[in-house]
């Protein structure tokens, strides 16, 4: 339960962190009556990559166990709808793609440094700013 714990709250600090990078103030409206704009899709896709990414360095630096993997996955998921506000997203910055390429091959090794409660930047660059979210 500790190991479980442990890796949950590694993957919420890394939600600060990648909330801090992500997200960029951007005015908008809604125009997607009953459908998901994709804004708001792609927006979802980033933090999808990054929870699955995360959640695997997890695993292979031995914070959680593979048992451990799917729910930890999934708090991360939920904790990033609610940090990322992914409901609110009106856009993507040029790097977009860029930044699902990097997510899918994030280092290991900065993910597991902040599981050990090092405070520093797990995500590549090209996700910087990469979510438009309307204020």
């Amino acid at each position: 339960m500790l190991r479980r714990m442990k890796g949950l709250v590694v993957v919420f600090r890394g939600l600060v962190l990648f909330s801090g990078l992500l997200l960029a103030g951007c005015g908008g409206s809604d125009d997607h009556t009953g459908s998901t704009p994709p804004a708001q899709t792609e927006c979802q896709a980033v933090m999808n990559e990054y929870c699955s990414s995360a959640t695997s360095c997890l695993v292979t630096g031995n914070v959680i166990t593979e048992a451990d993997r799917a729910t930890t996955n999934q708090s991360c998921i939920d904790e990033g709808a609610v940090k990322l506000k992914c409901d609110h997203a009106v856009g993507v910055s040029s790097t977009y793609d860029q930044c699902l390429t990097d997510l899918k091959s994030l280092p290991c090794d900065p993910v597991v440094a902040v599981a050990h409660g090092t405070m520093i930047d797990p995500l590549p660059i090209s996700c910087n700013q990469v979510i438009l979210i309307r204020p």
